[in-house]
């Protein structure tokens, strides 16, 4: 059985008006969900991972986000504001 680590991913800047940028130590799948549940954005193989994603949230509402990371042994979750 894989253990699931919670894994540290840093997430700037926030708040975040245009392009948020991820960085993630390890690839795997990538949400954004609403504070409603509506999902955002979803990435399934983040390729360009471990290291910077950028993410286009100029078209998302104001508000507060949740940013949801699995990889194949790792977790994290992140919120962020839209300003």
């Amino acid at each position: 059985v894989a253990e699931t680590i919670n894994t540290e991913m840093d997430i700037y800047p926030n708040p975040v008006s245009d392009q948020l940028t991820i960085k993630a130590p390890v690839a795997g799948m990538l949400q954004i969900i609403s504070v409603t549940g509506q999902l955002m954005y979803s990435e399934v193989d983040t390729a360009t991972l471990p290291g910077n994603l950028q993410i286009d949230v100029s078209k998302f509402s104001p508000g507060i986000y949740y940013l949801i990371f699995r990889g194949e042994t790792a977790f994290s979750t992140k919120m962020f504001v839209k300003n």
